[in-house]
């Protein structure tokens, strides 16, 4: 996998930065969009993608915290450990 190293030396995947690059740009473009009828087409499609990565988010939330709870049962973290993602 391809990391990039950042200031506090976490190791993030690329799509995870461009990730939140494309939904602060979507963001903006919800946000400072005029209220015309081209809006009033795509709106739907933002909020659906908005719900979608709500959705996704608490589902990966879920599932990291399950296997965190795992890993400290097992003894192999402390309570303040993050989750490493390339252990799980």
């Amino acid at each position: 996998m391809h990391y990039t190293a950042s200031q506090n030396g976490s190791r993030l995947d690329r799509w995870w930065i461009q990730h939140h690059y494309v939904s602060a740009f979507m963001s903006i473009v919800v946000l400072t969009w005029p209220r015309t009828a081209l809006y009033l087409e795509f709106a739907p499609y933002f909020t659906g993608y908005f719900l979608y990565q709500g959705i996704v988010q608490m589902i990966s939330a879920m599932y990291q915290e399950s296997r965190f709870r795992a890993r400290r049962a097992l003894g192999k973290d402390k309570d303040m450990d993050g989750v490493p993602t390339d252990q799980i």
